[in-house]
């Protein structure tokens, strides 16, 4: 875990314009796609078609940023948090079996997504934990994230099974592991939703509904910027 601290500290500086701000600009293009319910919540072809070159923008900032101004163990550690997430993606936006499924899916991930009675306090709390780069320590940061991010799961997984069916449920977790890798069974092992260690999150009070099976693609994609970015 402790290379991810390392890599916060700073960013290779090949080119003069290799900036943080720049790379921060590539993260929200891609954080900006969670902000709208009808792009987080896709469920029609069209409506993932849009999605999917949103993504595919972001990530080519990305990966031209970190090309250029990345060390090679930069990158090596990079490509490592974020490699599944990144094929997920792209088997999700080419027409094959993968983003088949997706879209026979997705309706029922959305109503279990929104409907209060199921899912809907756990996604705004996982929404809320997006955006947030404020002073706290990173150790702080990460548990929060652990914790509201595996409570979701469970409450997901819970009424896939029961709402969706056990093709539906299979499915997406079967994805969300594939996404996972590393990262979450590495470094959230100890902040697991129903642990004493995350208590602190039941009485918290969050806001802003945008999630769905797409943020989780998303997730892999931003949960380092606790570790570039905690200096914020």
């Amino acid at each position: 875990m402790r290379h991810f601290f390392c890599f916060s500290g700073s960013l290779a500086k090949k080119e003069h314009n290799c900036i943080a701000k720049e790379f921060e600009e590539c993260l929200e293009a891609l954080n900006a796609i969670t902000q709208t319910e009808d792009l987080a919540l896709a469920a029609t072809r069209e409506e993932l078609n849009l999605v999917c070159r949103k993504l595919q923008h972001g990530v080519r900032c990305i990966d031209d940023h970190s090309y250029r101004c990345f060390t090679a163990g930069q990158r090596r550690i990079f490509n490592s948090v974020v490699s599944e997430s990144r094929h997920v993606i792209n088997d999700l936006c080419v027409p094959g079996e993968l983003q088949e499924d997706y879209l026979q899916y997705a309706p029922c991930l959305r109503n279990v997504s929104t409907d209060v009675r199921k899912c809907a306090l756990q996604y705004k709390r996982l929404a809320s934990t997006y955006g947030d780069y404020g002073d706290s320590d990173v150790n702080d940061k990460l548990k929060k994230h652990c914790c509201v991010f595996t409570e979701f799961v469970q409450c997901q997984h819970e009424h896939l099974l029961r709402d969706c069916g056990i093709a539906a449920d299979q499915f997406f977790q079967r994805h969300v592991d594939r996404m996972s890798g590393s990262l979450i069974n590495e470094h959230c092992v100890l902040f697991t939703y129903g642990s004493n260690a995350c208590i602190f999150e039941s009485n918290s009070v969050n806001s802003n509904l945008r999630n769905t099976f797409l943020h989780s693609a998303i997730l892999y994609l931003l949960f380092f910027q606790l570790y570039l970015f905690v200096k914020r």
